[in-house]
């Protein structure tokens, strides 16, 4: 069982500007070996005009993006995002501001490609990895099993006072 979305989900946190005003096509990614490509907003059902608040990004990562080195070539035109190349496949991501949630489409993997999801969680997970050293923030400790150790010291009453 892979966690291709979760990890996805993880590397989109790390490269979705912040405060920042998005472009069609703008590749957000700060990783040299993928592509984090703002597509658009949502559209409102009732209007059916943008919605800002659903923003829409495109991962595009190669077979070798887990290669040490591999530099993704940029996919950016003045019209947008373009199909991506033979080596590559394309992961979609949708992030709700209101609920702060993200979204991730299971990708479709394509035998010819010569990856399959074992390969792709192994990628994006390295790319994690390194995207996390990069920014000089330690990786997040993983959860103690199945409660916490050590009792939670803010949780312990305080005495009465008379």
């Amino acid at each position: 069982m892979t966690n291709i979305p979760d990890n996805c989900i993880q590397i989109l946190k790390l490269c979705r500007p912040t405060n920042a005003h998005l472009s069609i096509g703008e590749n957000y990614s700060k990783h040299q070996a993928i592509e984090v490509i703002f597509d658009g907003y949502g559209e409102d059902e009732d209007t059916g005009e943008d919605d800002s608040s659903v923003e829409k990004y495109a991962v595009i990562v190669d077979k070798d993006s887990g290669t040490d080195n591999f530099k993704m070539e940029p996919h950016m035109s003045s019209y947008g995002l373009i199909e991506p190349r033979s080596s590559e496949l394309q992961i979609y991501a949708i992030y709700d501001l209101n609920s702060k949630r993200w979204h991730v489409d299971d990708p479709e993997i394509d035998n010819a490609l010569g990856l399959d999801p074992a390969q792709l969680d192994t990628i994006l997970r390295a790319i994690y990895t390194s995207l996390h050293q990069s920014s000089g923030s330690q990786l997040p400790p993983s959860a103690p099993w199945p409660f916490a150790t050590k009792p939670d010291a803010a949780k312990k009453k305080s005495p009465k006072k008379k």
